[in-house]
Parts: C-alpha cells; structure tokens; sequence
C-alpha cells in the first residue's frame, strides 16, 4: 500500500470512514476540483460493525464506485473493509471495472504489490467497451471506406490511427458527426460551441479523432493528446506562373549584354572584311553592303558557298576565325531552340510572403481555425496579407486558383502537396510557396480529464515516434494519385509521347516573317525609286 500511496505525477488518497455514503457525497462535490481526476487514486478504508457487515454487502460498494464513475469519470477507487470488533484485518478489496463485459465489480485478494496494479490502466483493454468517437470526412485524413452503400471504416492518417486506437485499446467506436453544419468547430459569439469541438465541450464524445493544430481554441474543457505530428507548416497554394513564349526563351538564350557584344562583333568583323578586301589591289572595291552579305553567310555557317569565291590565305584565315565564332554562337542557340521547343519553361513562381503580397492576389481560407493565420500587427508583410485575407465555404477553392489565377488559399502542406498531385496538371497549374506564415504541432482532442487520456497519449506518442502516422498519409497520397493515374490511362486520358508543334511553338518563326517582309518591302522600294532615278 505504501508503494500505491508514494506517486508523485498522481494525488492519492486514503480515506477512513465509518458511514460509505460519506464518500460518495465527498466525491460529488469534489469531482470539480484539480485533485480529484481520473487519475487519482483512493483507497476507502470502511469500519464495520458486527450490525453493519450484514447490510454492506459488496454490491452496495460496487453501486458506490459505480457511481464515482459516472460522476466524476474516476476509475482507480478501491474499498476495503475492516471489523471494528476484530483485531484481524480483512483479506479483499472492492474494485470496479466498468469496461469488463458484465460491467460490474468484484473481490480480489489483497496483497501490498498488487493494489497499484489493479487500480492502474484500466483503459489498457476495454473490452470492446463503446467510445464515443466524433469526426467528419475530410479528403487525405479521413476518407470513409463505404460498401453497399454503407460506412464500413475509415482510412487516410486520422482514419487508420481511430483503427489503431481501437486495435490496441480493443474498443467499440460509435461514430458521431456534426450536424450543425461546422466541421472543426469553434466558439460562437453567444458563448457555445460549434462542430466536433461542441461535441467534446458538451462531453458528448470521448475523442475527436479530426487531427487539428495545438493551438488555443477558446475553452478550458478540451486537452490535447500527444502530438500525432511535431510540425506541421501552415502554407499557400497559388497559380504557377505562366509558361515562357518560345521566342522569349530564344531570347534569353544571352543575357542582353552578350547580345549586344555579339552585334558589336559582327560590326567589326565587316568592317575588317572590307578593310581586308581593300587593301587587296587584285580585286576591285566593292560597296560596304556586299561585305556585310559576305560575313552575314559565314555567321549564318553558310561556308562552302564563301570559301570558294577567295583564294588568298589572308582572307582564307579571317573568314576560318569568324566561321569558329559563328559555329560556337549558332549551336548554342540552335540548341536552345530544341529545348524550347521540348521543354516546357515557366516565369518565376511566387516564393515567398513579399512576393505573394506584390502580386496583389485575394487569400482566402476553408476553416475558421486558420483565420488568425496572417495576424501579427508587428510585421507589414502579414498585415497586408491579413488584409487580403477571408473565409469562404465556396466548393470553387481550386478551381480559382488553377483557371482564373486571382486567388490563392491557405492550407496545411501536407494537404497541399496532395492537391497538387492529384489535380489533373496539377504541377503544371499550381504552386506552394516556400515561405509559410505559421508551424503548428498536430494532435487529436479529449474532453477535460477524461479517463482515457492517457493511453490515448501513450499509444500516439509511440505510432509518432516510429514513424507510423507520416507512413500512412504517403501511402494514402501514393496510392490515390497512382489509381488516378492508372484509371485516367485506361479512359483513354493520357499526355501524348509525341511532341506535336503548334502555332504558340512557331510564333517566333512567324514574327520574324512578318517583321522582315515589310522591312523587304521597304528595301524593294528603294530599289526600284533609285533606278528610276538613274535611268
């Protein structure tokens, strides 16, 4: 008994009394108080009587302990009886387990090693015992496993820890949901609650199976499990910048200033040309525009036609040099061209907080939860973005964000990272932003002191700690995004293998027809006005 009494994270109690109805009143008016919880531990040490033994039978205890349980929700209360009248001591002690399939209470023998133990974790097995379980279908976490139209289970991260939970702690789900139209729930202004979190304040549920993040949510009278996840960043979806035009890619083949020194050596390069022909006295002078066409054919690797016409080493030697430049330039923009052409290139995408605030777009955000989400007063960034942002219930979230562009929204990244592989193009479409405005930790939540709180926290501290919990959402993304994939390609909707050109892929091509089409135009004009003017 010493050992039972001597724990230092529990109050324990030893209670003498010689009227048993005592402690059932003590125990309904301090069932309120922070010692009293389903944690603590009392011994009832009952003096009889000869009269009394006939009249406190064991189920007069067990009607006690029953109701401490119904009160106060406490389970580690065990009565022993001693005779007033006698100097030896009694050899039972009077538990309840309200989890055994009778439901009742029984004797066992006393001995100073095991009180601790039969007082202590209960909930280890519940014997398919009911637990009040509160939830709502929610796409990655919570996906309702249906067969001929009924519920059979659950699965996703939330669904496959309720399975875990009630594997190991061998209890009986019963599923309520919210009908009250809120999911998470919240505090509403009349001073009630809203959603599964209504339902744990009001103990009408035993668990809120919905993992949320540890957060203050308005009442004293829910407590976090342990954390299901240490960290859980809290981030921005938005439209993926718009694919480059080919020729803007073109064009980007060189920085500007190498564009400019290409230009600057083509310059030269016809000007000592000409100088290189004019000092030549074999062959006469001929006009600037006829060197210029001369490198023009060598920089567009048109050679043999060039070489032919010139046989000294002087100019053979000049135009090799200029041949080896143009060779290195041209390839290096003809291959640009190819990857252009087969590779899809995007502007940058929005990366951070500043960015996302330049760009002017709306932020919007499915749960009340994450409404505070953009709230520090301290930081102009988040304040602008606060001011952006507003909560909807609109079923249109995505579709805003992928086809319209002008909208972005708020969930956790986890979530996001799903959206984005399951969406059709979804990589093509959509971005995450690197920087997330907050980090949360992820758990479940009990009502205040509820007796099953601590296996709860042992049994999720240990399926988090060995990985179990990220385990489940990557198969569960992995395997709806390949039965996806899978069931688009037997429709029939697949990307083509082959690369089929179109106009936007040409435009360049086009552009520069119709630039150098007037420009010829312009030169067939002047052509013509000076002859006539010779003639």
């Amino acid at each position: 008994m010493d050992k039972f009494l001597k724990n230092h994270n529990r109050a324990s109690f030893l209670i003498v009394v010689k009227d048993i109805r005592i402690v059932t009143r003590l125990i309904e008016v301090m069932s309120s108080s922070y010692y009293f919880n389903y944690r603590t531990k009392i011994i009832v040490v009952h003096y009889l009587h000869e009269e009394e033994q006939v009249q406190n039978t064991t189920e007069t205890y067990i009607s006690m302990l029953k109701k401490t349980w119904d009160v106060a929700g406490m389970l580690n209360v065990a009565v022993y009886t001693c005779d007033m009248g006698s100097s030896k001591a009694g050899d039972s002690v009077i538990i309840f387990n309200p989890f055994l399939e009778s439901g009742q209470g029984h004797a066992v023998k006393l001995s100073s090693d095991s009180i601790g133990l039969l007082l202590g974790r209960k909930t280890m097995d519940l014997h398919g015992h009911p637990v009040r379980i509160t939830l709502f279908p929610l796409k990655l976490l919570m996906v309702p496993v249906e067969e001929n139209g009924t519920v059979q289970g659950y699965t996703g991260r939330d669904g496959c820890m309720l399975a875990a939970l009630s594997r190991k702690m061998n209890f009986t789900p019963v599923v309520l949901s919210p009908t009250d139209g809120a999911t998470y729930g919240y505090l509403m202004d009349d001073g009630t609650y809203r959603g599964t979190l209504g339902h744990l304040v009001n103990r009408q549920a035993d668990l809120s199976i919905n993992s949320r993040y540890i957060r203050d949510y308005g009442s004293q009278d829910v407590e976090f499990t342990a954390p299901a996840i240490a960290q859980e960043r809290l981030c921005v979806l938005t439209p993926r910048a718009l694919p480059v035009p080919t020729w803007v890619t073109m064009v980007r083949c060189y920085s500007w200033q190498m564009w400019v020194l290409i230009v600057l050596t083509f310059a030269a390069c016809s000007l000592l040309w000409a100088a290189v022909r004019a000092v030549d006295c074999q062959h006469p002078s001929l006009p600037l525009h006829e060197h210029i066409i001369v490198i023009v054919n060598i920089f567009l690797s048109n050679t043999l036609v060039s070489f032919t016409k010139y046989t000294t080493h002087s100019q053979r030697a000049f135009l090799t040099a200029c041949m080896l430049f143009s060779i290195v330039i041209i390839n290096i923009f003809v291959g640009n061209i190819y990857n252009a052409l087969t590779i899809q290139r995007y502007f940058s995408d929005i990366k951070s907080l500043q960015e996302l605030d330049n760009s002017g777009m709306k932020v919007a955000v499915f749960y009340r939860s994450m409404i505070d989400t953009f709230d520090d007063v301290h930081n102009p960034v988040l304040r602008n973005l606060n001011s952006k942002f507003f909560f909807t219930k609109s079923k249109l979230l995505l579709f805003y964000v992928s086809e319209k562009r002008n909208l972005s929204i708020v969930n956790t990244e986890t979530y996001l990272r799903f959206v984005v592989k399951d969406t059709r193009h979804g990589e093509e479409k959509l971005n995450i932003v690197d920087e997330c405005p907050r980090t949360y930790g992820v758990s479940y939540i009990v009502p205040r002191r509820s007796p099953y709180k601590d296996e709860f926290y042992r049994i999720i501290s240990r399926l988090s700690e060995s990985g179990h919990v990220t385990k489940w959402t990557e198969d569960y993304i992995h395997k709806t995004t390949t039965a996806k994939r899978i069931r688009e390609s037997l429709e029939g909707v697949h990307e083509e293998r082959t690369k089929v050109f179109n106009l936007a892929d040409l435009q360049v091509a086009f552009y520069m027809l119709i630039l150098g089409l007037p420009l010829s135009a312009i030169v067939f004009i002047f052509e013509v006005g000076r002859s006539k003017y010779r003639i």
